[in-house]
């Protein structure tokens, strides 16, 4: 398959609250938008995200089991423009040991936002690293 780009289409009960969130906090714009899909884009990093109203048959995204990794330049200014603005978050950035300094916000519909940027690995993961990703 000749994949051109992967667009996640999340099921979500609140189609506003989660727009709104990803265009007030994370810089999203809207490219399409009807009463059911919402189809959203980054203006400066080619990144996509649709939401939609659940299908009659289908609940809507229960707010667990998914997660978006965001990787950012600056985490620690990126925790203070989110918690200025009074969005909670699971507390201040922390170095993790698999190689990223992180903080997790969560969206209105109980989509985990894992917000990091990248720091050098402890020695144990470095093994675990396939490929080269910096």
């Amino acid at each position: 398959m000749d994949c051109k780009r992967l667009v996640p289409l999340i099921a979500v009960a609140d189609l506003r609250a989660s727009v709104d969130f990803f265009v007030t906090w994370l810089g999203f714009e809207i490219v399409f938008l009807s009463q059911g899909l919402v189809s959203m884009r980054h203006p400066d990093r080619g990144l996509s995200v649709g939401f939609v109203r659940p299908l009659a048959d289908e609940a809507p995204f229960a707010g667990h089991g998914l997660a978006y990794g965001i990787e950012v330049d600056d985490v620690d200014a990126e925790y203070q423009r989110i918690r200025s603005a009074g969005v909670d978050t699971d507390g201040p950035p922390r170095d993790n040991p698999w190689g990223d300094r992180s903080f997790t916000v969560v969206d209105p519909n109980g989509i985990a936002l894992h917000i990091h940027q990248p720091i050098e690995p402890a020695p144990e993961y470095q093994s675990y690293f396939v490929h080269e990703t910096r």
